[in-house]
C-alpha cells in the first residue's frame, strides 16, 4: 500500500481557479514570501525520511529544498522578512521541538528557545522581524493547554 500524502493547493476566495501545486510527497504548512512570489513549506517523501524545508514559485513550479537533514525534522518554515533567515520548529528523536533560526545560504543555525516548555510549533514572525510568536504548552508537565509565547530577536 502506498501512503497518501498531503498536497498543497491554491484557490481564489470566490472558490474559482483551483490549482494543485504539489504532488508525489507529503507537503504541508505552506507560508508565503513577503513579496508573494514564493511559497515555503515542509516536505516528507512518502518513503519515509524526515521533514525538510522547501520553497517553490507561487505557481507551484521549481520546488527545491532549502534545507535537507536526515535525523532532524524541520517543520513550520517561515521566512524572517527579506533576510536569508528562516524560523523553523526543529525536533529529533526523543527531543521536544524547539525554535531555530537557519540561514538559507550558509545552512548555519542557532536555537532561539530552550525547548523546556515542551513541543514548540507554528512560529510567526512580526512584520518588523523582531518578535516571533509560537505555540507551546503552558506547562512543561502537560501537553495541553497550549499558549501563545513570544520571543524577542536580536537585530
Amino acid at each position: 500500500n502506498k501512503a497518501i500524502g498531503a498536497t498543497i493547493w491554491k484557490i481564489r476566495l470566490d472558490g474559482s481557479d483551483i490549482q494543485q501545486l504539489t504532488r508525489g510527497a507529503d507537503d504541508r504548512r505552506p507560508t508565503w514570501s513577503d513579496d508573494g512570489r514564493k511559497i515555503y513549506f515542509q516536505r516528507k517523501p512518502l518513503t519515509g525520511s524526515s521533514w525538510d524545508m522547501y520553497a517553490m514559485d507561487a505557481d507551484g513550479k521549481n520546488p527545491e529544498p532549502i534545507l535537507r537533514t536526515y535525523e532532524e525534522d524541520e517543520t513550520f518554515p517561515v521566512r524572517r522578512g527579506d533576510s536569508n533567515a528562516f524560523i523553523v520548529s526543529e525536533s529529533a528523536s526523543g527531543v521536544p521541538a524547539r525554535l531555530k533560526s537557519i540561514n538559507a545560504v550558509t545552512k548555519a543555525g542557532e536555537y532561539l528557545t530552550d525547548g523546556l516548555s515542551g513541543q514548540e510549533s507554528s512560529p510567526s514572525v512580526s512584520p518588523d522581524g523582531k518578535i516571533i510568536a509560537f505555540l507551546a504548552p503552558v506547562s512543561p508537565d502537560r501537553p495541553e493547554p497550549l499558549g501563545i509565547w513570544l520571543v524577542q530577536l536580536e537585530p
